[in-house]
């Protein structure tokens, strides 16, 4: 699922608004991040496979918001092909979870520098971690 934006560029003609690429298997998640973040543009990608397909077409984001724990493609193997692919992406992404339910993938997620936000997800939280990402003070 992909929402068309206005226009590249965190503070360009989308008048300000910080542009959000959230990524979670879970559809009705992808429509709390989207309530919760209604002065954003979010671009909901229902799982990794859609979130590589945006991304090669579109990586003009101010911040990333990856589900650890997902089919296919999961929040690990989706910040590996980001540090591959599109690394200037990298100190953008933060990640949520609902579990970790690895020890393998705790212990990495614990080893990478991006914070991590467990679900549910609090509105305050997700606003203080977006903040420095994309340039707004939290309210």
């Amino acid at each position: 699922m992909i929402d068309e934006g206005s226009g590249p560029g965190p503070l360009g003609p989308r008048g300000g608004r910080p542009r959000i690429l959230v990524v979670d298997d879970e559809i009705d998640i992808l429509r709390a991040f989207r309530r919760m973040l209604p002065g954003h543009e979010v671009v909901a990608a229902a799982g990794g496979p859609d979130a590589v397909a945006i991304l090669q077409q579109d990586d003009d984001f101010d911040a990333l918001v990856l589900d650890v724990m997902m089919p296919d493609i999961d929040g690990r193997q989706l910040y590996l092909w980001i540090a591959a692919e599109r690394p200037r992406l990298l100190p953008r992404i933060l990640f949520c979870t609902g579990g970790i339910f690895s020890r393998s993938v705790e212990e990495w997620v614990r080893s990478v520098q991006n914070p991590l936000l467990l679900k549910p997800v609090a509105l305050a939280d997700l606003l203080a971690v977006l903040a420095p990402l994309t340039g707004r003070s939290t309210p």
